[in-house]
């Protein structure tokens, strides 16, 4: 799905994400957006077939990014919109997300707003990590969020969207059958408030309910 030229994977050292539990460093994120950054630049766009393909649609309803991402924090945004992968779609449906799927791994995804497509993303997968790339129907770089979704286990533990240097980042560790715990981060490690916002909490499998423990938002810095 796209090719690469000579590129390997950056090794981020194993304590630096063994070790940092529910929260990682500021390092470890840095780290995350120039390895997106280096892998996208030297990822190359090709036409994908469809042939012995799986298609299908979710209304965005004018949502953002839907069909990015595939976490606990997203699947209950789906949920509470209403929202699920269907085979068919309304033929008055102008804005929905198309899946490519081939041998149950998603290979290509296209946004249309308004009826025409305006963004593809194209898949590649790294083990355990899944690159969803953006472009324009003509093949060029599309200049919004790339997402990256880190599964172990048959689960997301990460997942982030990068774009430039900014990273919005979810983290999920689960503490027992019943428990997730969450944090999430809106970084830019070089903007005037680096810390756009940032939340911990956890969610209750059996409810699927979000229970809140911290959360802040840069403009908490400007009422002091």
């Amino acid at each position: 799905m796209g090719l690469f030229n000579n590129f390997k994977r950056k090794k981020h050292e194993k304590n630096q994400q063994d070790t940092f539990s529910i929260k990682p460093d500021k390092e470890y994120l840095k780290n995350l957006i120039q390895e997106v950054n280096d892998k996208f630049s030297q990822f190359e766009y090709r036409e994908i077939p469809e042939n012995d393909c799986v298609i299908s649609y979710i209304p965005t309803k004018k949502l953002s990014y839907v069909g990015l991402q595939s976490g606990l924090s997203e699947q209950i945004r789906l949920k509470n919109n209403n929202l699920q992968k269907n085979v068919k779609l309304r033929s008055n449906c102008k804005n929905y997300v198309r899946f490519i799927e081939k041998d149950n791994r998603i290979i290509k995804i296209e946004n249309y707003t308004n009826g025409t497509s305006d963004c593809t993303y194209l898949a590649y997968y790294d083990n355990e990590y899944r690159y969803l790339f953006p472009y324009t129907k003509t093949g060029h770089r599309y200049p919004t969020y790339i997402s990256v979704t880190h599964i172990e286990n048959n689960q997301v533990i990460e997942e982030y969207l990068v774009l430039k240097d900014a990273i919005i980042y979810s983290r999920y560790i689960k503490t027992d059958d019943n428990k997730i715990d969450y944090y999430f981060i809106n970084y830019v490690p070089n903007g005037k408030y680096p810390i756009l916002e940032e939340k911990t909490g956890y969610y209750l499998l059996n409810t699927l309910e979000y229970v809140e423990e911290k959360y802040y938002v840069w403009t908490q810095d400007l009422q002091q």
